[in-house]
């Protein structure tokens, strides 16, 4: 998110990468088949295919700290660039990713020392 952003714009942007990444959790967790999803939210396949893969793009950079603001269409932009094994396509994108993922706000600021 750029800095020139309002932030009302940055909070929405926010709050779609929140759903969207808890909603690709919870279709990896569920346990249930890509049919049955599709027909619960009333969509297709492919639409939770897609929610899947991302899903299995944030356990694969749980540890980086990468996810912060990335919503499945940004995601999804940049996976569709990228060809070879879902590993393979997964490094690339993290190194699209770079430095565009925001940290975020709370994480910019700088925090006092401890009160005491």
């Amino acid at each position: 998110m750029p800095p020139s952003m309002p932030p009302s714009a940055r909070r929405r942007e926010g709050a779609e990468a929140y759903r969207d990444q808890e909603m690709a959790r919870l279709f990896n967790e569920c346990g249930w088949t890509q049919e049955k999803i599709a027909r619960k939210m009333g969509k297709k396949q492919t639409w939770v295919s897609l929610r899947l893969v991302f899903a299995r793009f944030l356990i694969f950079i749980a540890d980086r700290n990468k996810s912060e603001g990335l919503t499945e269409w940004k995601f999804r932009k940049l996976y569709s660039g990228t060809r070879g094994t879902e590993k393979e396509r997964f490094e690339c994108v993290l190194g699209k990713l770079g430095d565009t993922v925001p940290l975020g706000y709370r994480n910019q600021v700088q925090k006092p020392g401890p009160w005491w």
